[in-house]
């Protein structure tokens, strides 16, 4: 794959060559694997870069499109040695060794000064905001298939850059691939990579909260110490990249539970500046399994308040509570001691262990800070929190809803400034249409075939058909939205994802569905959604 970088209007644009060698279909290198069909080769951000150190705008170009990339690799500038070592790890050996061509050795190795915060507006970025005010905020926003994806977090952050603290970066950077969302966990830190050169940036905070870092959202404990062995000094492979050409990458909230970045942040909780939810019209829609856990927790930081529990007995939150292991359990463990809670919420919880020292933060998280910075976190995070006990830590570890087996071969992933929980499957819809960045090009083929590669076409090859459903046709976004939700509550083990198509003048929405075994499978679930909902159901068959 090669890359070209340019800035034009107002603007800064990542273009990949696709070449014989790389592919179209890849998989996110998060969470489940989830198969990704790359849309556009074209990355734009309504930043206009000024300067930009070769290593970082080579780890941005990895960051986004690794899992479409073969054997080797050019950047848009020659990179450092210490860009390509860091791909060359026992982990990223495993999975594909990758050729970079142009390597130059003279290179220095980047430095900055300030503290920078990839901002995605939820309550544990929200507690680093707080703890650490003097950081550079940086928020990505989101342009799909060109609409703008609004949010409370574009204003807060507005506000914030009027004064020069902070910047939104538009971009298409989550959307260019089916379904949508970062093909890497750390390309969220993305548009900090973009404007790190510029702003002087030496390190890039997250907020990456306890049940994500040690305990593998909730489920069992996670020992990155003896994961360094093969992920690096960071504890997480992807995280090591940026430690390795000089911009580490850290979370100061890594050690600490939700329940006590929410008393951190509960300020802005207030004033209604943190967005952990965006399903309604952007914000949060009071019925969701997230919006449910954090309802949880401000009952139990403020048990004086009255929370009506009713929009919470439905489908969705009754077989979140109810299953084993608990997503993110040890939060449930500890607010389960709320004296008022209703009987079904009682009842589902009964067999979860009660514990306090979600309370408390874990001092291991500074083993993973900077040398440098380790000093001055640790001593502004403790004037916020108490540290653990021995006895905490003890319990912390010995935490595990699950066999050991599966706790230890799962890889955890932190999930930067995304509230903990996968947000590019929630991604809210939004009927107001907006016009792309100014100064956008028209997009380029994915790939130019060469005379070779149009040769290599005229020999067979096999071909493997895939069924999918098209479920909709829906005249509102909207309605999109909740026939997706409904979808989700029945069949768990699809992956959906949104997609419109335009037909005239007015947007067409439909929802799509993952890969299904058989066409006799598929022609069956599409006749009983049919008869049930009424809705119309296409079906598609891809040719790989």
């Amino acid at each position: 794959m090669k890359f070209n970088f340019w800035t034009a209007g107002g603007c800064s644009f990542i273009e990949a060559v696709l070449e014989s060698d790389d592919r179209r279909i890849g998989e996110r290198e998060e969470g489940p694997g989830t198969e990704l069909k790359l849309q556009t080769a074209l990355l734009f951000f309504d930043y206009e870069v000024k300067n930009i150190h070769p290593d970082l705008l080579g780890l941005l170009c990895m960051v986004n499109f690794y899992p479409f990339i073969g054997r080797k690799v050019t950047f848009p500038m020659a990179v450092s040695p210490r860009l390509r070592d860091a791909f060359q790890s026992q982990i990223f050996l495993k999975k594909k060794p990758i050729e970079f061509k142009n390597v130059d050795s003279t290179i220095p190795c980047y430095e900055g000064e300030k503290l920078g915060l990839a901002f995605g507006g939820g309550i544990d970025s929200s507690a680093v905001r707080v703890m650490f005010p003097e950081a550079f905020l940086i928020h990505e926003a989101h342009i799909r298939n060109g609409e703008r994806l609004t949010s409370p977090t574009i204003d807060v952050v507005e506000r914030i850059a009027a004064v020069g603290d902070g910047k939104v970066v538009w971009t298409n950077q989550r959307y260019v691939s089916i379904p949508g969302g970062w093909h890497t966990w750390p390309a969220s830190a993305g548009t900090s990579l973009l404007l790190a050169t510029d702003q002087s940036l030496g390190a890039i905070l997250t907020g990456s909260n306890l049940g994500s870092s040690f305990l593998g959202n909730g489920r069992g404990y996670w020992n990155p110490h003896y994961a360094r062995k093969w992920h690096g000094p960071s504890g997480n492979f992807w995280q090591s990249t940026f430690w390795a050409i000089g911009i580490p990458m850290f979370s100061p909230v890594s050690g600490l539970s939700e329940i006590l970045n929410y008393k951190i942040s509960m300020n802005h909780l207030d004033s209604t500046e943190i967005s952990y939810c965006t399903l309604e019209d952007g914000r949060a829609c009071g019925v969701c399994t997230k919006c449910f856990r954090r309802d949880l927790i401000r009952q139990f930081l403020r048990p004086e308040e009255a929370i009506d529990w009713t929009p919470y007995h439905n489908d969705a939150v009754l077989r979140l509570i109810n299953e084993r292991p608990l997503y993110f359990g040890h939060i449930f463990s500890t607010v389960k001691s709320i004296n008022h809670l209703p009987n079904w919420i009682k009842q589902a919880l009964d067999d979860m262990p009660t514990i306090d020292w979600t309370l408390r933060f874990n001092p291991e998280m500074f083993d993973f800070c900077p040398s440098n910075l380790h000093e001055m976190m640790e001593a502004r995070v403790k004037s916020f929190v108490e540290p653990m006990t021995t006895d905490d830590i003890q319990q912390l570890k010995s935490w595990n809803q699950m066999d050991e087996k599966e706790i230890e071969e799962d890889t955890i992933v932190p999930e930067l400034g995304s509230d903990s929980d996968a947000d590019y499957k929630e991604d809210a819809i939004y009927d107001r249409m907006a016009s792309l960045v100014p100064g956008v090009p028209e997009e380029k083929p994915l790939v130019e075939e060469t005379e070779a590669e149009e040769e290599e076409e005229e020999s067979p090859k096999p071909v493997l058909e895939i069924y999918r459903l098209r479920i909709g046709d829906f005249a509102k976004a909207k309605e999109m939205l909740s026939a997706l939700r409904r979808l989700k509550k029945k069949r768990r083990s699809w992956n959906f994802y949104e997609y419109a198509s335009n037909s005239g003048v007015n947007p067409r929405y439909s929802v799509l569905t993952g890969i299904i075994k058989s066409k006799e499978r598929a022609e069956i679930h599409a006749n009983r959604i049919e008869e049930t909902t009424g809705w119309s159901v296409e079906l598609v068959i891809e040719y790989h």
